[in-house]
């Protein structure tokens, strides 16, 4: 639930881009129809210069650019006349239907309070840009065409309403998504919550059971070996071994413990679980074997946390076993740190469950048995304190054919 407020950046930050796109591609896609369009007037002009005998004064470049030979040669009165010619009107209206063009327009002759400069001396261009214009000596033809912003916008109509549809539909999805987020965080933190309080509450009656028990056991001697008082001394542990575990789970994801790293024997560490699980061990009447690891591996760690660790993923295997639990610890030594792995002959963990079992209060299904018990949060506990010394856990296993789980340290 952490990572819900990156995502909800993340996501936005791909709406924004997204619009940015949108809006770019239509602004390229207007300018791209406006070069098209000043193309197809240029080019209907030039016809239409050529069919009026202009040509005499002109010579058409290939890039639709026509140059004068002469500008003196051609005076601002005859270029009128040229212009006000009905049949050049009319040479002109069939050559713009011809390029497509079929807007109203607007033709005038201006005469230049100076001439054009440009790259070559005596030479002026038929231009393009907001208006077409052919300039000759001090006088131009400029050819401009009123409604042809409406014209763009009738043509980019479809493509404009097409974009902001896609856009409301992705926004309102990504609002949706986010609420979603929102909600399921906000929910996520109610539950954590309540679940900590719960487990507060529990160890305050806990303790005070636990307490009188041995009080009582203490007071009257006759009681110490009571079957009773004993059930309710070994439940009571349990109960309070649960408890403590899941509020420590929680200051260890709140942040509000530190590890305290120093330099351990690894076998050493590992002959310490297996003492202390040593009951259990002989209940169940498994077997650690642990031979192979060498006896001066060092690992730079957190004592208490790194015990818990290996006593979890023991007491994994003595829940989920099939027989008697055989169980063996090995390390393999690496340029970039160790790996400690775990192997058992249990039950093993479906694909299904692989992605899922380190995950808080996930249990693997075992169908309608019921014979292990906890919270499902030793797995979750184990890969939160790999993570925290900047290792991680894997599991390896195959349906009955047992579990590895490979614990990976780094260097110091």
């Amino acid at each position: 639930m952490k990572k819900i407020p990156i995502l909800i950046i993340a996501s936005t930050a791909a709406v924004i881009g997204l619009v940015y796109i949108q809006l770019n591609w239509l602004k390229t896609s207007r300018e791209l129809m406006e070069e098209t369009f000043n193309q197809r007037v240029c080019m209907a002009l030039c016809a239409t210069v050529e069919e009026e005998g202009v040509s005499n004064f002109f010579n058409p470049s290939p890039s639709c650019e026509v140059v004068a030979n002469d500008v003196k040669d051609v005076p601002g009165a005859t270029l009128f006349g040229i212009v006000q010619d009905p049949q050049f009107k009319q040479n002109l209206q069939e050559a713009l239907r011809f390029y497509q063009i079929d807007l109203p327009y607007q033709i005038e002759v201006e005469q230049q309070l100076s001439p054009v400069i440009t790259s070559f001396p005596n030479v002026d261009t038929y231009q393009c840009g907001s208006h077409t214009s052919a300039t000759i000596g001090d006088t131009s033809v400029n050819l401009s065409f009123p409604e042809k912003e409406a014209y763009f916008y009738e043509k980019l109509r479809m493509m404009l309403l097409a974009s902001v549809l896609i856009l409301l539909f992705i926004s309102s999805l990504f609002i949706f998504a986010n609420w979603r987020l929102w909600k399921q965080k906000r929910q996520a933190e109610i539950n954590v919550d309540f679940f900590n309080n719960m487990a507060h509450e529990f160890r305050t009656p806990l303790t005070n059971i636990s307490l009188a028990s041995s009080r009582m056991a203490k007071k009257e001697m006759h009681l110490q070996d009571n079957r009773f008082l004993n059930i309710i001394k070994k439940e009571s542990g349990k109960l309070m071994h649960q408890v403590e575990r899941v509020l420590h789970l929680a200051n260890l994801e709140n942040g509000d413990y530190q590890l305290q790293k120093e330099n351990l024997n690894l076998k050493n560490m590992i002959e310490n679980v297996v003492t202390d699980l040593n009951m259990q061990l002989r209940d169940q009447e498994a077997t650690v074997d642990f031979s192979k690891i060498n006896t001066n591996l060092i690992v730079f760690a957190d004592k208490l946390h790194l015990e818990n660790v290996f006593k979890n993923l023991i007491d994994n295997s003595l829940k989920y076993r099939q027989g008697a639990p055989n169980i063996s610890i090995s390390t393999e030594v690496t340029n970039q740190g160790i790996f400690i792995k775990f192997s058992d002959n249990g039950i093993g963990i479906s694909k299904a469950n692989q992605a899922f079992v380190f995950d808080k209060f996930h249990r693997v299904g075992t169908g309608n048995q019921h014979n292990s018990k906890g919270f499902g949060l030793g797995l979750a506990y184990v890969k939160m304190i790999l993570e925290k010394h900047c290792g991680h856990v894997n599991v390896v296993s195959e349906g009955n054919n047992g579990s590895r789980f490979e614990l990976f340290l780094p260097k110091t």
